[in-house]
Parts: structure tokens; C-alpha cells; sequence
């Protein structure tokens, strides 16, 4: 049963071995801030910036919404990338309080 007031975290985790974890995590950096408040998910998708993209550089991007959409339910969102050294495991991972 859950209090009045408490709230619920949910933490995913995505793991690649050997990626390139400096890159990828300035390139989340860099992504989850853009201000996409004046243009629909579907107009990015639909728009001609998105041709020639990779999946990763569209998910990049997709952080933003996903960020201003849980501002909108009032609902936290995190992304952040690590690593592990002793396996050379890089991870993404996304973190929502609710």
C-alpha cells in the first residue's frame, strides 16, 4: 500500500559493451536539453533534419521529449551514461519518479 504523497522511482538501464562512453555521454548531454517547446514529435520525425540520421542520433533527441513530456505529468525524468570498468560496459540509463 502506498502513503499519501510517497512516490514511485523506476530506473532503467541500458548496457553496451566497448562503446565509446565519453562520446556517448556528451552526446546525451547535449541532447536531453534542447528546447523542442514550438515542435510536435511528429513534425521532428516528419521534418527533413531526421533523413540521413542514425536510430542513436534520433534517440538522442528523443530524450528532450520524453524530459518535456514527463515535466508536463509531473512526473521527474533523468538521463545520464556511466561506465564500469572492469567490463568495459558503458550505461544509459533513464530514472522517473513518479
Amino acid at each position: 500500500k502506498r502513503e499519501m504523497g510517497e512516490r514511485t522511482r523506476m530506473k532503467l538501464t541500458l548496457a553496451k559493451e566497448q562503446a565509446d562512453f565519453e562520446a556517448l555521454r556528451n552526446e546525451v548531454e547535449d541532447k536531453k536539453f534542447l528546447n523542442i517547446r514550438d515542435r510536435s514529435l511528429d513534425a521532428f520525425f516528419e521534418g527533413p533534419q531526421t533523413s540521413g540520421m542514425s536510430n542513436r542520433e534520433i534517440g538522442m533527441y528523443y530524450l528532450s521529449y520524453l524530459k518535456e513530456a514527463c515535466k508536463k505529468m509531473n512526473i521527474s525524468f533523468e538521463s545520464f551514461v556511466n561506465v564500469v570498468p572492469s567490463t568495459n560496459h558503458t550505461l544509459i540509463n533513464l530514472v522517473l519518479l513518479f
